[in-house]
């Protein structure tokens, strides 16, 4: 459930029908209300000191909306840490120029202050959301994002942690979409390609023996990642339709024209793909009318 922060009044909450504030679970768990209720107390000050409690929160509540926020922030800090798992496989899948940073370890220890954990883990999640940007840019997924980052830096440390939470829901919901997008889909794609452009090549280097005489291909494998890859076949690709009209044009039939590939500006990998598809497609099926023009088969 996400819940979504909403900025209180100072008198919201007072006089005698002010509801009391249920302690003893995770605050993200509770209902919009309860957590207004104890995010009043807790920012009751703003910022001041490491829970932001308030004067008028005594000793035994102060401990318990605490312990409340420690929990979140462990909820949070475990998922952080599986989503850096997430994110490291999908840039190792992509290789290239993806920046693979270091994030710092959510995981921290029991006696440490929460403002010094909440700290820490809102450096984790910028870093994250700096690099799930770079991957959609790369793969050319839109990205709608549904953050408000034209709001005033979020102030109190109650506040601090459903603004953490609201942006943790944010990356899960994007780095799921870049798992299927990359390992689903363009790591199958861009492997199926290879293994056509090689067959293509050979039966490609046999046709110009048969017509021009012994000359091969420049053939060479990409051993980086998703987008070393995709480049290579691009490059391949526009060679063998270059060739395949040269071919066309000597066996005196009319060369089909088709544009070679070019790599257009910040167009993303799904697309190159298919567009990769589409020429392979192509090369095919001309190809496979060369070989029966060369054989008379």
């Amino acid at each position: 459930m996400c819940v979504l922060a909403v900025p209180v009044v100072a008198d919201r909450c007072s006089g005698p029908k002010c509801e009391p504030v249920t302690y003893g679970r995770s605050l993200l768990q509770a209902d919009a209300g309860t957590f207004e209720a104890a995010s009043l107390k807790l920012d009751r000050q703003g910022a001041d000191g490491d829970a932001g409690v308030g004067a008028k929160v005594d000793g035994s509540e102060q401990r318990s909306l605490t312990a409340n926020l420690n929990l979140d922030v462990k909820i949070m800090a475990q998922e952080v840490t599986d989503m850096r798992k997430k994110m490291e496989t999908i840039e190792n899948t992509l290789g290239g120029a993806s920046v693979k940073a270091s994030l710092q370890q959510t995981a921290s220890e029991p006696g440490e202050p929460l403002k010094t954990k909440v700290n820490a883990l809102e450096t984790d999640v910028a870093e994250l959301l700096s690099r799930i940007s770079v991957v959609e840019t790369d793969v050319g997924a839109p990205n709608v994002n549904l953050l408000d980052i034209t709001r005033d830096p979020v102030m109190g440390m109650a506040n601090r942690v459903i603004a953490l939470h609201v942006k943790v829901q944010d990356l899960k919901r994007r780095i799921t979409k870049m798992e299927h997008a990359v390992l689903v889909e363009l790591e199958p794609d861009a492997s199926l390609l290879t293994k056509e452009v090689e067959i293509l090549e050979g039966r490609v280097n046999n046709l110009k023996s048969s017509v021009q005489g012994p000359s091969l291909l420049e053939l060479s494998l990409s051993d980086g990642g998703l987008k070393s890859q995709v480049s290579d076949l691009e490059r391949r690709v526009g060679t063998l339709l270059s060739t395949t009209a040269a071919l066309e044009t000597e066996m005196g039939g009319p060369a089909k024209t088709a544009a070679l590939l070019q790599q257009e500006k910040h167009v993303g990998l799904l697309k190159r793909t298919s567009t990769l598809k589409s020429k392979v497609a192509n090369l095919k099926s001309r190809v496979f009318t060369l070989e029966h023009r060369v054989t008379g088969l």
